[in-house]
């Protein structure tokens, strides 16, 4: 099932996935530059008003699940979309899933695969913001729980990283405060790996070790990828390659 999946909220300050067929697509309103703060009452962070896409026909895949984007492939979200907190627009650029967010009141977007629930696995993404303002953008990883609803998020913006977690029900919390890691390359591709081990999350960039909590608030879901355009008026343009998911 081909699922855009909307969640739209204001968040105070913070930084913050395949088979021939389905991807779940939110928007949230964002975070801002660092030094971060914790989000705020859900108005994603949010009052939740976006509009869900039409579900589609589906076919769920198993893994392991392997993306290098050379095709369009995968159900992955393609084209424009509007709204009022963004325009965005995906598309497959020379082997590359390129995303072009253009921030309206700020915002965070996602987009995901529909897998079998997973509570063990290792996700790993190539990223790399290419144009933007690399302290009022950022990139992420997430863990979608299996209602939509809840989701955690690894975030890098410039050399900063920081961790998430969403509950519609209780808004946002930071698990990892915005941190400085010179294991992230500013304005580069950033290899990162989230291994999942049921309730035991391990946090990577270019294979050093960030961050690991242990949390079981979301015990089962989908991974998936992230994007954040902090300020109104602001345009980024990110990427991503060699999206994989494998079991851990």
């Amino acid at each position: 099932m081909h699922n855009k999946r909307i969640l739209l909220s204001s968040i105070a300050l913070g930084l913050m996935m395949l088979a021939c067929s389905v991807t779940g697509k939110t928007a949230t309103p964002t975070p801002t530059a660092p030094p971060p703060a914790t989000p705020t009452p859900e108005s994603t962070s949010k009052p939740l008003s976006r509009p869900t896409s039409v579900p589609t026909t589906t076919q769920v895949i198993t893994l392991p699940f392997f993306d290098d984007f050379k095709v369009s492939k995968n159900g992955w979200p393609e084209g424009s979309y509007q709204s009022d907190y963004a325009d965005t627009t995906y598309a497959i650029v020379s082997g590359k899933f390129q995303w072009t967010i253009q921030a309206n009141k700020g915002v965070f977007e996602t987009a995901w695969p529909d897998l079998p629930p997973l509570s063990s696995f290792t996700m790993t993404v190539d990223a790399q913001l290419i144009s933007g303002k690399p302290d009022r953008s950022g990139y992420a990883v997430i863990f979608v729980g299996s209602d939509g609803e809840q989701k955690y998020v690894f975030e890098i913006s410039n050399n900063h990283y920081a961790v998430y977690y969403y509950d519609k029900a209780t808004d946002w919390q930071t698990i990892a405060p915005l941190t400085v890691s010179n294991a992230i390359l500013p304005a580069k591709v950033n290899h990162i790996k989230v291994v999942a081990a049921d309730s035991h999350f391990t946090f990577y960039a270019n294979e050093t070790d960030l961050f690991r909590f242990t949390d079981n608030r979301i015990p089962e879901g989908q991974p998936g990828l992230g994007a954040e355009v902090f300020n109104a008026g602001d345009t980024s343009v990110i990427e991503f390659d060699n999206f994989s998911v494998t079991n851990p």
